[in-house]
């Protein structure tokens, strides 16, 4: 994203975790891929962790969220709490 350029941020929730053992914290890296072909949800967006070795399937976007990101430009994601085990809170930044 250029310096002239800004974010609006939205909250989301991460769901469905899949790295049992490696918990998203805040300051992981993490990656939104959009997942169109998932039979379940045409707007399903993958969360990926950075593990240090590569790119590992967290979980999704909640549903909510993910229909409200349909056609937005995504330009950055964070965890901003470790969650319950269950769920994640995120912070999605998209670009304006």
């Amino acid at each position: 994203m250029g310096a002239e350029e800004k974010a609006a941020f939205v909250r989301a929730k991460l769901v469905g975790l899949r790295l049992f053992g490696w918990p998203v914290c805040p300051g992981d890296a993490l990656e939104i891929v959009p997942e169109p072909e998932n039979e379940h949800d045409a707007n399903a967006l993958q969360v990926l962790v950075w593990t240090g070795a590569r790119w590992e399937l967290a979980g999704y976007v909640d549903r909510n969220s993910a229909a409200q990101l349909k056609g937005e430009r995504i330009v950055s994601a964070r965890a901003v709490t470790a969650g319950d085990g269950v769920k994640v809170p995120l912070e999605i930044g998209i670009a304006n």
